[in-house]
């Protein structure tokens, strides 16, 4: 008995572990293909679903950035696979309700170039993107499957184009190409 509830604790533990892993890892196809869109799409709400909980699991903190430069690079963990390095501006930061919506934006304006400031790897897990009027994790816009493995509470609502300074104009502009 004791060995089954150990086997089945080591298991609980196991899943959620992999459940907060970033996906980083794609084939080159991918990697192009996601960088092609960034190119077009550079605003990205960087936002952990499933990890960083405050205490009662309401709000989570997450940064609207604005890609400025992509390099594909290898993969850390599988010689087989890519990733996409970002060089972002990390324009306004602020909690997600349990509604999926940012709320108290702040405007932060930092350009952040390499890892000890900024995780520069997109992650098709816990990156969203703004695409075809819907909020979708950036892995949805070049068809992987990641959506179907995570139902933590994901963002639903990019936040709206105000009170962001000299951001603002150009957020609005890709807001409304994307049907906002």
């Amino acid at each position: 008995m004791t060995r089954k509830l150990f086997v089945l604790l080591l298991f609980c533990f196991t899943f959620l572990a992999v459940m907060a892993d970033p996906i980083e890892d794609m084939t080159m196809e991918e990697a192009k293909s996601l960088v092609k869109y960034l190119k077009d799409n550079p605003y990205l709400v960087d936002y952990c679903d499933c990890c960083d909980k405050n205490p009662g699991g309401e709000r989570v903190f997450a940064s609207l950035i604005r890609v400025d430069a992509t390099e594909i690079i290898p993969c850390t963990y599988d010689a087989s696979r890519y990733s996409v390095k970002l060089t972002a501006t990390v324009i306004a930061g602020g909690n997600v309700n349990t509604k999926g919506k940012m709320e108290s934006v702040e405007i932060q304006g930092h350009v952040y170039e390499n890892e000890f400031d900024y995780p520069t790897l997109a992650t098709l897990n816990y990156h969203f993107a703004y695409s075809r009027g819907k909020v979708v994790r950036l892995g949805s816009v070049i068809n992987t499957e990641v959506d179907k493995a995570y139902h933590c509470n994901p963002l639903l609502e990019f936040p709206p184009a105000k009170n962001l300074g000299d951001f603002q104009k150009p957020y609005q502009k890709f807001l409304k190409k994307n049907g906002k």
